[in-house]
């Protein structure tokens, strides 16, 4: 996984995908990540267009479902040290469970900075995609400590 104390992995004005494994997990498992967003300038942020999606394929990637989406709000920025968490459990269907950050700039109350989902079934081929949007070039999605551990 990604984990750094130096360095994480930055998106501003499109959309990138990254795709962690794939790893054999011998029992149920978690994936966390943490995740800031960042501006260049006062005006922007997160807007609810910017978003995080984390997906989890447990068949190597032939197949993806989606499990936990992000939006951003009102301009929205913060940094890792947020105190907001978004957590859910990983159903299978494709429909993530959605969490909005808080509006304008709250920099440890409207951000989400932990990103959790749980449950993962048991894989010899698990696989996990996040993919970052962002519509403007002064506005920055970053994540970093991506991590999978059994429950």
């Amino acid at each position: 996984m990604y984990s750094s104390a130096y360095r994480g992995y930055a998106v501003n004005k499109g959309t990138v995908e990254l795709i962690f494994g794939p790893i054999a997990t011998p029992a149920s498992a978690k994936f966390k990540i943490r995740l800031a967003s960042f501006s260049v300038t006062n005006g922007n942020g997160a807007d609810a267009t910017d978003t995080v999606i984390v997906s989890i394929s447990i068949d190597g990637g032939t197949t993806y479902s989606e499990e936990l989406l992000i939006k951003g709000n009102d301009n929205n920025k913060w940094g890792f040290d947020a105190v907001r968490a978004a957590t859910t459990s990983y159903n299978g269907t494709n429909t993530p469970n959605s969490f909005t950050s808080g509006s304008g700039i709250h920099p440890t109350t409207g951000g989400i900075s932990f990103l959790e989902v749980t449950g993962i079934p048991t894989s010899t081929n698990l696989k996990v995609k996040i993919e970052m949007k962002n519509n403007a070039d002064n506005e920055i999605w970053v994540v970093d400590d991506a991590e999978i551990d059994i429950e």
